[in-house]
């Protein structure tokens, strides 16, 4: 399933939503590109166009070393490059020196300048991180993907001087997802694990209810997760967030676009921590050694705390601002 971004990212402006390679979003200006896993789109036209891009078909044909050494003699020919340190940042991941990778994506974030093409750096650093978290998970190599991440999240923060975390996550996730789907020789099960983890930071972070929703039914539905027989087959955990989509879509009909635009304006990555801390509560409240228990609204007695309904409504309302337009007539 291919979900595009019906907003930008960046400011939440709606953006046209064709087939071409990206659109520009009449807000910000930003270039958005439709092919989330594109590692060409940040090449800078010139005389050394040819080399970027021979070093990426280097490294998608996993001839690294090649295009290792490419990115390195382009630093010795631009040295200080922010594009190059964003190239070598790719090709240190994909060969699993995360450490290296992100001290160059840092340093070649801290030298750009080009913002209306920042989404294209953003593709590539997601794309670079999604097979790196592949590389680490297939190798069983012990791996903070989430603190990692928002690491890289507060450098793009810096950078653009606007929330990027939900970006971030989202692109990595599409990407993850898309590897381990074509790839028929290993467990997609036990790569699977990390995913969860993801989904929350998502559901955190997300700046657009709609794609929201659209993400949180994908995932639910590749699960298997069925809201009749969830608790037979240990899938209370994901109960919660089929409550949430379901909340948010019975609320968006009632919302203008005004008011989407005030939830995205609202929102950003310091202050959604709230939303981060209030979700991971829920499933906190309504879990039980690590797997999330259910507290029906039948089974719940005065004294005894909210349902996961009614815990998981307040989120809704509360954190995401649709309290206020909940009773809202349609116009």
């Amino acid at each position: 399933m291919a979900f595009k971004l019906m907003s930008c990212p960046y400011c939440g402006t709606d953006i046209d939503d064709s087939e071409s390679e990206f659109s520009v979003c009449g807000r910000c200006g930003k270039r958005i590109y439709s092919d989330r896993a594109n590692l060409k789109a940040f090449i800078p036209e010139g005389e050394y166009e040819d080399s970027f891009k021979e070093a990426v078909e280097c490294m998608v044909d996993e001839r690294v070393a090649k295009a290792l050494a490419i990115a390195d003699e382009l630093l010795e020919i631009m040295p200080g490059n922010p594009d190059v340190l964003m190239l070598r940042g790719a090709v240190n991941a994909y060969m699993g020196e995360d450490g290296k990778a992100f001290n160059d994506w840092k340093a070649g974030l801290g030298k750009l300048e080009n913002y209306t093409n920042s989404d294209a750096y953003m593709c590539l650093v997601s794309k670079s991180v999604a097979d790196l978290l592949y590389y680490k998970e297939v190798e069983f190599i012990e791996f903070d993907h989430i603190r990692y991440i928002d690491s890289l999240s507060e450098e793009f923060d810096e950078f653009l001087k606007t929330p990027c975390k939900f970006v971030l996550y989202f692109t990595i996730f599409l990407d993850y997802i898309h590897r381990i789907r074509h790839d028929d020789e290993v467990d997609r099960e036990d790569l699977e694990d990390v995913l969860p983890d993801m989904i929350t930071r998502l559901v955190s972070y997300h700046r657009n209810p709609k794609c929201l929703t659209n993400i949180v039914d994908y995932y639910l539905k590749r699960l298997g997760y069925d809201n009749e027989t969830y608790e037979d087959d240990d899938m209370t955990s994901w109960h919660v967030y089929y409550l949430l989509s379901e909340g948010i879509k019975s609320r968006l009909s009632t919302l203008t676009r005004e008011h989407l635009e005030s939830i995205r304006d609202h929102w950003n990555d310091e202050n959604m921590s709230e939303l981060e801390e209030q979700f991971n509560n829920i499933l906190k409240d309504h879990g039980e050694e690590g797997r999330f228990r259910l507290h029906k609204k039948k089974d719940v007695e005065e004294g005894d705390g909210e349902s996961v309904e009614k815990s998981v409504d307040d989120y809704v309302s509360k954190y995401l601002l649709l309290l206020e337009n909940r009773d809202t007539p349609e116009e």
